[in-house]
């Protein structure tokens, strides 16, 4: 990036037609990639928000035996 700028110091077009494309190309994936992680983190969240809430009930009637056997 440094040669780039020091390159736009000397010609103007080089900062409209490189540098700025570049660094919005550059944004966009770092947001992509942002977002990918917290729906990542998210999901994981819920699976285990999902996973205490089964936990936490204890009374076993039998469809809830059928629906545990169903899982595994």
């Amino acid at each position: 990036m440094p040669l780039y700028k020091v390159l736009a110091d000397l010609f103007p077009i080089v900062n409209t037609e490189i540098l700025d494309p570049l660094n919005r190309a550059l944004n966009y994936w770092i947001d992509v990639e942002r977002v990918t992680k917290a729906r990542q983190v998210y999901d994981r969240i819920e699976t285990i928000n999902a996973l205490v809430a089964n936990m936490t009930d204890f009374s076993l009637t039998p469809s809830k035996i059928m629906l545990r056997l169903d899982l595994y």
